[in-house]
């Protein structure tokens, strides 16, 4: 099989990427978060809220087959969301591939840092890809994990940054 096709997503693509989101949270998200918390999450990606985000960020997706496998958004200022990989193509390596379609776009436009909040399901993820974990963040009894990846070239940071990395 060929790899799929990584292409920002459209207008038309929402009503796709709409239930890709809604699969995606009942299968990954809801044994750690509960069907109140995932339905919750979900109702925040149907077509007319994504339609408002298309506006506001880019939204990569990934497609096999014309059929959308993945999706993630990159905001103007770093911000990482709406990251979502069809449960049977997760582990496949398709959300490495979206993840560094981000980190390359990033760059180019100059983005010193990507952010983020981390699921308890993809938590691991993020750290094999460099992310750094910083505080839970609550939403009642939801609990997500900030997460930062430095961009810029270590030369680039200030002394003080490099040498709590070290």
């Amino acid at each position: 099989m060929s790899p799929p096709r990584i292409s920002l997503l459209r207008q038309p693509d929402l009503p796709e990427a709409a239930r890709l989101v809604a699969l995606t949270l009942r299968v990954s998200n809801q044994p750690d978060y509960g069907a109140a918390n995932v339905e919750r999450v979900a109702s925040n990606f149907r077509v007319v809220p994504l339609s408002r985000r298309l506006r506001r960020v880019s939204h990569f997706g990934a497609w096999e087959r014309r059929r959308l496998v993945g999706m993630v958004s990159l905001a103007p200022d770093g911000g990482v969301g709406a990251f979502f990989v069809h449960p049977a193509r997760q582990g496949c390596g398709l959300g490495h591939r979206l993840l560094s379609t981000v980190i390359r776009e990033a760059k180019g436009a100059g983005i010193p840092a990507l952010t983020l909040r981390s699921s308890l399901a993809a938590e691991r993820f993020y750290l094999a890809h460099g992310f750094v974990a910083g505080d839970d963040i609550w939403h009642g009894d939801e609990r997500t994990i900030a997460m930062r990846l430095d961009l810029a070239p270590a030369a680039l940071k200030p002394a003080r940054a490099r040498a709590r990395l070290s």
